[in-house]
């Protein structure tokens, strides 16, 4: 099966990332999705299964475990704030009166509220592109938050993954 990169996205059972032009493979419906990965220059270097969630989260250079799948607002992730917390050595309080997570550090905080679109961080008011979520009892928030305590966070859509430098 031959597949011009500038004309398809999807084939099949099939999902693609950026990559070369084109790119030979044999088809496989009984094993489903295929997760492509490229160097920048274009080279195939893995083909391996992965699921129809599929998300990864780097902190720096380093594949990170997420104790939890992100879920997905208006096609952005959310992680669970338990998650971002560990990533990033945050302190997470949570009031369930008032629906509000606030996380810190020694030097910084953040106050969002389910629902609303609106970051605190060190009493600046930000909008962010999708409001903090909660899901079976767990708080989601979106990478703006992440990134609010992070050096940089890059968001590569993609790849369906996210780069953190704490």
């Amino acid at each position: 099966l031959k597949i011009d990169r500038d004309r398809v996205r999807s084939i099949g059972t099939t999902s693609f990332v950026k990559g070369p032009r084109s790119i030979r493979l044999s088809a496989d419906r009984e094993r489903g999705k295929r997760l492509l990965l490229f160097d920048q220059e274009g080279t195939l270097y893995s083909l391996r299964p992965v699921s129809d969630d599929y998300f990864e989260v780097l902190i720096g250079d380093e594949v990170a475990r997420l104790e939890h799948q992100p879920i997905w607002e208006q096609g952005r992730p959310l992680l669970a704030a338990s998650d971002v917390a560990s990533l990033l050595g945050l302190a997470v309080f949570w009031d369930d009166s008032s629906s509000k997570l606030t996380a810190i550090t020694s030097t910084a905080y953040a106050v969002v509220e389910v629902g609303s679109p609106m970051l605190d961080f060190c009493g600046t008011r930000t909008e962010m592109t999708v409001a903090p979520g909660s899901q079976d009892g767990i708080a989601y928030v979106p990478l703006e938050f992440a990134s609010a305590f992070a050096t940089a966070l890059r968001w590569q859509e993609e790849y369906r993954r996210v780069q953190i430098i704490p």
